[in-house]
């Protein structure tokens, strides 16, 4: 698949998110509910992780390659090797046998899709379908920031895709994911 962008260097970096957006729309097609998305790149179930999204940029052009990986079967081995709660297509459906032609024809319409209404959506239409998807919003999260940990509430992004966090002393600001690494356990217990 090959799609054209016609946006600013800035509206790039949402990319990601887009395509988050796009998988979360696909799976609700298959017939996937309670699932969501973890800033940055993540696609959750329930609190466990479904798959990811990946982009790469070339030095040499403008292209973009966007990689979508979701879990559609795992045995036991593989789960206990991985070492973090992750769940599968296959286990979210139970009987329902996932058609991966299906699944793959989801995910072309509605990155397709998404990529068209992105480049001339408005940011706060942008930022709307985010959060309706976003499972963090509103949640306590600590992370580790140039050696210090923060903690705070998560309250949104801001237009470089940059998540927000109003930290402990009241204050709000934003950190990309260069910045930050939310911690395994990232979802504080309150």
């Amino acid at each position: 698949m090959c799609c054209c962008l016609d946006a600013s260097l800035e509206k790039r970096s949402l990319i990601g998110l887009v395509a988050g957006i796009a998988t979360a729309e696909a799976l609700s097609d298959i017939g996937v509910n309670r699932h969501g998305l973890k800033w940055p790149n993540d696609i959750f179930w329930g609190q466990r992780k479904l798959g990811g999204i990946l982009i790469e940029t070339s030095n040499q052009s403008e292209k973009l390659v966007i990689g979508i990986g979701l879990n559609i079967s795992l045995s036991e081995t593989t789960k206990e090797r991985i070492g973090q709660d992750i769940v599968s297509l296959d286990e979210i459906m139970n009987a329902d046998k996932i058609s991966r032609e299906q699944l793959i024809s989801c995910l072309i319409l509605r990155l397709t899709q998404q990529l068209d209404t992105f480049t001339a959506q408005h940011f706060d239409d942008f930022i709307a379908i985010w959060k309706s998807w976003d499972i963090l919003q509103d949640k306590a999260v600590s992370f580790d920031h140039q050696g210090e940990t923060v903690s705070g509430v998560v309250n949104g992004l801001d237009e470089f895709g940059r998540l927000g966090i109003v930290k402990d002393n009241g204050v709000l600001d934003y950190f990309s994911s260069a910045d930050i690494k939310l911690r395994k356990n990232w979802l504080e217990k309150t």
